[in-house]
């Protein structure tokens, strides 16, 4: 959507292991990869850095950045916004802004209130997956909050030994005035929006958005 020009320098919030690193340095831009987790950080240290001067990683807390005007552009994706709450979001934007040079960009997708999802349970029993590499019982529930419109999934996963472990994740679901105006409150111009960030064209029943804004002057 947007093309990486050689000489840029973009920032890549929540990198994980550096899939979307590796792709910007490709273009010769210089990519500094940002994310929480240590072992996504060391695997893209071994994996992906390697053989490219260009690329620099950084364990932490993305909403804990402080650079001023140093990025052309700031990515987030894979609906890592939808994740943070609503201080987080204005926190983050905050220092996104900051953290981008004049006319700057900021790429990220969310997803949207036209998402179908209702109150669920399920549950599976596995040899190993995801949570444990030993066998495991998972239990989902999924639950649907209102004002703001909200859809939370709960994990159990039970282990042989009988422990329980609880996983809560969250994710905002959007309506498109409200990305507009929270850009426009933290001083960006929306430019384009897109089905999602490939590109895709959008469409009054879109389930997620690819979100272009622009860095704009604060009055």
């Amino acid at each position: 959507m947007i093309p990486i020009i050689f000489h840029w320098i973009v920032l890549d919030l929540g990198c994980g292991p550096g899939l979307y690193v590796k792709k910007f340095a490709e273009t010769g831009a210089k990519v500094k990869g940002i994310d929480l987790s240590q072992r996504s950080i060391d695997y893209a240290n071994r994996y992906i850095k390697a053989g490219h001067e260009n690329i620099y990683f950084t364990r932490m807390n993305y909403l804990d950045i402080d650079y001023a005007e140093s990025f052309d552009i700031a990515t987030l994706i894979f609906y890592d916004f939808c994740a943070l709450n609503s201080t987080e979001q204005n926190r983050l934007l905050d220092k996104i802004h900051r953290s981008l040079k004049s006319n700057g960009v900021f790429v990220f997708d969310v997803v949207t209130v036209n998402r179908e999802s209702s109150e669920s349970t399920s549950i599976s029993i596995r040899e190993s997956g995801f949570w444990s590499p030993d066998p495991y019982v998972e239990i989902m529930n999924t639950f649907i909050y209102e004002k703001p419109r909200t859809e939370g999934t709960q994990y159990t996963i039970i282990a042989e030994d009988g422990s329980i472990n609880i996983i809560r994740l969250y994710h905002r679901l959007f309506e498109m005035a409200e990305v507009q105006k929270l850009l426009n409150d933290h001083h960006f111009k929306v430019e384009n929006i897109y089905n999602n960030l490939k590109g895709e064209p959008l469409t009054e029943n879109s389930e997620t958005y690819g979100v272009i804004a622009r860095k704009a002057k604060k009055l």
